[in-house]
């Protein structure tokens, strides 16, 4: 199957690749965005109790057949989409990507900062919607600095 896939990818044109490789993108963007906000539903529901699991990690673990740090970046993730307004729908819509998103969750983690970045959230997506992904890492070092007195 993949071979074939292959095949067909090379019979593409040097554009038609770039716009293949474009929309695979976008498409990956909304879907991890989907299934972030499909773990934060099934958090708060306690869905994982249902399938008799402790946790939402296990459930994760036993229903995608991945890994616990793998359930527990999913958790996190969906965590962070689901209390940092603005993160999820930018990056629904593929404005901002998983390199970005994983910086928004490493902010959410930080207790330092956790409670200053709702007010700096709106910023922060701008920024990692409109600058490369140095330039905005730059944008999130000074908030982290600003935020963080210690």
């Amino acid at each position: 199957m993949f071979e074939s896939l292959i095949s067909e990818v090379m019979e593409l044109t040097n554009s038609e690749l770039d716009e293949r490789i474009r929309v695979s993108e976008l498409e990956l963007r909304r879907l991890e965005a989907e299934r972030a906000g499909l773990v934060a539903v099934a958090e708060h529901r306690r869905l994982h109790e249902d399938d008799e699991h402790r946790s939402i990690n296990a459930y994760l673990r036993a229903t995608l057949n991945c890994s616990g740090s793998e359930a527990s970046r999913l958790r996190s993730v969906a965590r962070m989409v689901d209390t940092v307004d603005g993160v999820g729908d930018a990056w629904l819509a593929g404005r901002i990507g998983g390199s970005q998103v994983a910086r928004f969750v490493r902010l959410h983690g930080n207790r330092r900062i956790r409670d200053e970045l709702p007010a700096a959230a709106p910023l922060l997506v701008e920024q990692a919607e409109d600058f490369s992904h140095p330039e905005f890492l730059v944008c999130v070092e000074r908030f982290v600095s600003q935020a963080d007195q210690d």
